[in-house]
């Protein structure tokens, strides 16, 4: 199989091809043309990525914090799951509703802390 074969039977080299052409779109409406490594010095390429970097880093954290809200609520799943299981059949309906209720109320109160 070709690389152009793969890179298109592949989602993820399909999507990173398209940032490239992306990025590289931006850049000739940007600048006129594609990076050319003649036109900045070696210092002002490593300042250049150092910028870069420090994007992705905060990048990140973003989606640290999303990940950890994900997992939050995933707990809050598995513990409404976890009480629904564990009610016997004795319990009637209502108390089972409330207890169902209060779990979501807690779930809802994560989300709105920010």
């Amino acid at each position: 199989m070709k690389i152009s074969e793969e890179i298109m039977a592949n989602e993820i080299l399909r999507n990173i091809q398209d940032k490239f052409e992306t990025q590289t779109e931006k850049g000739i409406a940007k600048y006129g043309h594609t990076v050319r490594p003649e036109s900045l010095s070696v210092f002002e390429w490593i300042n250049h990525t150092q910028e870069e970097l420090t994007d992705g880093i905060v990048y990140l954290e973003c989606l640290k914090k999303v990940y950890e809200q994900i997992s939050e609520c995933e707990n809050l799943f598995r513990a409404i799951v976890d009480e629904t299981n564990a009610v016997s059949a004795e319990v009637n309906n209502e108390d089972l509703l409330r207890s169902i209720r209060n779990m979501a109320q807690v779930g809802l109160e994560v989300f709105s802390k920010e």
